[in-house]
């Protein structure tokens, strides 16, 4: 069913490659923070910036172009003067005050995701120190802990009534 809504494959004229995805009533585009040209070639009303604490503050883009991430903005400010524009930012957090995505979050409203236990309900927000495995010190495993860890037993412990989420 999706196949039939998207552009044939045709390499040359930049639709339906590994950059570009054309559909009905849109496209998709992919770039590399290090490609400044694919960030400032065209105008998009949504914008995702990926893994932002990953990229390169010593990088060519940010030498010759400027920040990827402001690059990437740049690309719906036309669409957000007129209150049409969504840009969304993620990563896996770094360095404590060094942080792209720390400094957004601090930016921005700092609403938090609110997770129910599948068990109690009890709706929370995920910590990393309410993950458990075996081998893990400070785990509800402990006394069973021994020197090798198994993340296969890697479980959520619910805040509300202890019961353990599976990854699945």
């Amino acid at each position: 069913a999706i196949a039939r809504r998207m552009a044939k494959p045709r390499a040359r004229d930049g639709k339906n490659n590994s950059r570009m995805i054309s559909f009905i009533g849109g496209w998709m585009m992919f770039s590399l923070a290090g490609s400044p040209k694919t960030l400032r070639g065209r105008s998009a009303p949504i914008t995702i910036a990926d893994e932002i604490d990953g990229m390169d503050n010593a990088g060519s883009v940010e030498k010759d172009e400027g920040d990827p991430v402001q690059l990437l903005m740049q690309r719906a400010a036309s669409f957000s003067a007129a209150g049409q524009s969504l840009h969304i930012e993620s990563s896996t957090p770094t360095v404590r005050g060094h942080s792209r995505i720390e400094t957004a979050f601090q930016a921005g409203d700092q609403r938090r995701l609110f997770v129910p236990c599948p068990h109690c309900g009890v709706e929370q927000v995920m910590r990393w120190e309410n993950v458990t495995w075996v081998g893990r010190q400070d785990s509800i495993e402990a006394d069973q802990a021994h020197d090798e860890h198994r993340p296969e037993t890697a479980a959520y412990v619910c805040e509300g009534c202890g019961g353990l989420w599976s990854d699945g």
